[in-house]
């Protein structure tokens, strides 16, 4: 349990660093892909929270594109039914290629199609963020809480709507975490946190454009990453403990963000209970 435990602190550490990295070193997108600019904040717009659009439709950088031919248009679609098909046979076959082929098979395509999904299962991990993400979006939307609601209690709703779409595949999400820490895939790991994380700040109402914009999401993706990783020790009914767990780690965050105005307060706060938290799962 200990060791199991020091690789989920290992985790969840590397994610923060690199995040404050990000937030503070000036990285840029060819380095992280986290589309965030060197100062300011990043150039996303979020449309689909008051105009309704479907969370499909919604993408994080607006950009020209190409309409689809049918060519193209089918290979997604086959695409997509693989890729489904296959986080639906993650919980017998873990995050593998196995999982893939045997999701070719039983739609009946041809073996050779078992390599659809770019990267393999770190790839198959990726589709799986991706889709818990616009999926959340899409029931954020659909069920918003109340405009009185404070922010915290926004916050806390956000991660348990995103929390409750991993259940499925808890089971398996160590494997996942493992696969995401490798350090080629670090990468792909960081922009994910980063889009989730920031989707949940704009769904709670931040508008903010000052630096603390930055602290904001460095802070959150701490909480919700220790929250992650106690998730998949919890034995509780319904991941009761969990949750309580992520109410007592938002609270502890609000209360260092009323007192500490810095961001490097906030920074180093959300790294030490991080760290602190991962360590007493193993108690």
């Amino acid at each position: 349990m200990l060791s199991t435990t020091r690789r989920f602190v290992t985790i969840a550490s590397n994610r923060c660093i690199t995040a404050h990295a990000t937030a503070f070193g000036g990285w840029s997108r060819q380095q992280t892909t986290l589309g965030t600019q060197r100062l300011g904040c990043p150039i996303r717009t979020k449309s689909w929270l008051h105009t309704g659009t479907s969370s499909s439709e919604f993408t994080a950088h607006s950009r020209p594109t190409t309409p689809p031919n049918d060519s193209q248009a089918r290979n997604r679609q086959v695409e997509d039914q693989i890729v489904q098909k296959a986080l639906d046979l993650v919980p017998t076959y873990g995050w593998s290629e196995r999982a893939v082929v045997e999701a070719v098979q039983a739609l009946g395509y041809p073996p050779i199609l078992h390599g659809i999904v770019p990267g393999g299962p770190v790839g198959l991990v990726e589709h799986f963020l991706q889709r818990s993400r616009r999926e959340m979006n899409k029931q954020l939307a659909a069920s918003p809480l109340d405009p009185q609601a404070s922010l915290l209690a926004k916050l806390q709703h956000a991660c348990q709507v995103r929390l409750q779409l991993t259940v499925p595949v808890i089971g398996q999400w160590q494997e996942a975490t493992a696969l995401l820490a490798q350090p080629s895939h670090i990468p792909i790991a960081i922009e994910q946190l980063y889009d989730l994380v920031d989707d949940m700040w704009y769904y709670a109402g931040d508008k903010s454009h000052t630096m603390d914009w930055y602290s904001k999401r460095v802070s959150l993706a701490g909480v919700y990453t220790a929250t992650e990783m106690y998730m998949t020790e919890d034995r509780s009914p319904n991941f009761e403990a969990t949750f309580e767990f992520l109410e007592r780690r938002l609270k502890d965050v609000d209360s260092v963000s009323g007192l500490v105005g810095e961001a490097t307060g906030l920074l180093s706060f959300a790294t030490r209970s991080t760290f602190n938290v991962l360590v007493s799962v193993s108690k």
